[in-house]
């Protein structure tokens, strides 16, 4: 496997002292003799737009772009996080760096992983650059510049058509259950989510404590596929985990719906969606796969109030039965990022049910429960006998 190809985590210093003698794929690697931010700044944009790949500090190179010795060199303090500054707010998310000993030099790699949200403007003048074989090349034409706002296009259209796949697999469809799940998808496809959880099944269900616990999951409820991996339990109500093959994590709770359509208090639901983001935050800060859409999906929860701990009180009723909402793309790739993915779904979950879920609080509502009118009540689970019996009460259509 070639340089080009590896993940930062698995060079080798010998992989960096076999290019002495070589010429570099420059589509995937640009090669700097010494630190230079403005350089550095360039080579990182131009591969960021261009698929991601490697700058090798301390090399030179001869005008045939070919790798001539290993003088080795360093970065200046500060010199890496100026350049991913210098990107945008999503540059520190892309570079990562390592020092590699080469025969007694300290030659340094920064991986630069791909924009998903392409063009990124290399400093303050707004220049884009992209890479070619000839290495970074400044976009000067339309054409140039289209190419690279469609792919951004292409890559965002891509993670909405998967995650409406698998929330069409997640949905139950039955009027006496209800469904809570956070269902994600990188904007870049990448088949290592899955394959880290093939890898990992004991990590899969130690490392998502609260989850795991709270539904008893165990090794034995894991199934692998050829295209997706499923942790659920048999029984109808259950906590779910989806990994597809394409990156598409979907991670849920099915159960019956509530006794007089009373939920859990805000608090406890607070933390059941915590678990949800957690589960998934695990997946994807072991797999880094780059900016993350999550969206949530609510199924079955029409009229259901959360009842207020201490006051007697209820929240107003669900207005809708089935709601999906798109939450702010993530790099999900710290911890920080991941309690910004849990309060993003509180805060979705909270609009929905008129509740303040991110400090698992509410207030009691007093207006009128139902709405005016004859319309009956409905659901997206409605079977079509029955869909005839209200087209007659409405008279439209036959009652037979």
């Amino acid at each position: 496997m070639s340089l080009a190809t590896k993940p930062l985590e698995q060079v080798t210093p010998a992989d960096i002292a076999a290019l002495t003698g070589s010429a570099p794929d420059q589509l995937r690697i640009a090669v700097l003799s010494g630190w230079s931010a403005p350089e550095a700044t360039i080579a990182a944009a131009s591969l960021a737009n261009s698929g991601g790949g490697f700058i090798v500090v301390g090399a030179t190179v001869d005008a045939s772009a070919r790798v001539t010795a290993l003088p080795g060199g360093g970065i200046a303090e500060g010199g890496l996080a100026a350049v991913a500054a210098s990107l945008g707010p999503d540059g520190h998310h892309l570079l990562r760096s390592k020092s590699f000993d080469v025969d007694g030099k300290s030659v340094v790699l920064v991986a630069v992983d791909e924009s998903a949200a392409p063009p990124l403007l290399a400093g303050d003048d707004g220049a884009i650059f992209r890479r070619t074989a000839s290495g970074a090349v400044r976009v000067r034409t339309r054409e140039e510049l289209d190419d690279l706002v469609a792919k951004d296009r292409v890559l965002r259209e891509r993670a909405e058509h998967a995650i409406e796949g698998m929330v069409g697999r997640v949905v139950y469809g039955h009027f006496a259950f209800m469904t809570i799940a956070l269902v994600a998808v990188p904007r870049l496809s990448t088949a290592e989510p899955y394959h880290w959880a093939a890898a990992n099944r004991q990590t899969l269900i130690e490392g998502s404590a609260g989850f795991a616990r709270r539904w008893d999951l165990a090794d034995s409820h894991i199934h692998i596929g050829a295209g997706e991996i499923e942790i659920a339990r048999p029984e109808e109500a259950t906590g779910f985990v989806r990994i597809a093959r394409n990156g598409c994590v979907a991670v849920g709770q099915r159960l019956p719906r509530p006794p007089q359509e009373r939920f859990v208090s805000p608090a406890e639901f607070s933390q059941q969606l915590a678990e949800l983001g957690e589960m998934a935050s695990m997946i994807y800060r072991a797999t880094r796969p780059g900016v993350v859409v999550p969206s949530l999906l609510l199924e079955g929860v029409r009229d259901l109030r959360l009842p207020i701990d201490g006051q007697g009180g209820l929240t107003a009723p669900v207005g809708k039965d089935l709601q999906h909402v798109f939450l702010p793309e993530r790099f999900i790739d710290s911890s920080e990022e991941a309690a910004a993915l849990v309060r993003d779904l509180q805060v979705a979950a909270g609009e929905a049910f008129t509740a303040d879920l991110v400090h698992g609080t509410a207030e009691p509502y007093s207006g009128p429960l139902k709405s005016d009118g004859p319309t009956p009540k409905t659901w997206h689970g409605i079977t079509k006998r029955t869909e005839r019996r209200l087209s007659g009460a409405r008279g439209h259509g036959s009652a037979r």
